[in-house]
């Protein structure tokens, strides 16, 4: 095996354990009221340069892209879309606002609140980064940050610790 595929091959599984540790990165803590005799934990700075790290990674060439699309399904923070007959995997963060209303929901209550369901058309704006091989094998991650509902006229923004500007 070569070289750069072993690179490839060791960056894919570097970030199918980094993503998830984004989008828990990205997690707002809901709060429920005061804490009482609880004690927390100080945050591995491993984990935090290795979050920054892949951060940096994915956002050094990632591009904004417009998806159209309709949902099939989606599996905790992985929305399934058939975009001109492709399947997209794109990964959403945890937290989200709808419309403007004045609450935060997460990905599960999205869709049992029917904000967005399955046979919805919606169009995406998302942050996607691809990367290929020598063999002309790619992967893309994208991670979704605003979503219209054209079925239900319901619009999501992800909640991020971050604003995502572009140059028009």
């Amino acid at each position: 095996m070569e070289t750069k595929s072993k690179v490839l091959i060791g960056t894919v599984i570097a970030l199918l354990v980094v993503l998830p540790l984004m989008s828990k990165a990205w997690a707002i803590p809901a709060y429920n009221g005061g804490i009482k005799n609880a004690s927390v934990a100080p945050a591995s700075s491993n984990k935090e340069e290795l979050q920054r790290s892949a951060a940096a990674w994915f956002f050094k060439d990632a591009e904004v892209v417009t998806i159209d699309g309709t949902v099939v399904t989606h599996l905790r923070n992985i929305l399934v879309v058939d975009s001109d007959g492709k399947r997209l995997n794109i990964l959403l963060p945890p937290q989200w606002s709808v419309n403007s209303e004045d609450k935060v929901l997460n990905i599960s209550a999205i869709f049992k609140e029917n904000y967005i369901k399955a046979g919805d058309t919606v169009t995406i704006t998302a942050l996607e980064r691809t990367v290929k091989n020598e063999k002309g094998v790619s992967i893309s991650f994208i991670v979704a940050y605003e979503i219209v509902d054209e079925t239900t006229n319901n619009h999501l923004y992800a909640i991020l610790p971050f604003n995502i500007a572009t140059e028009d």
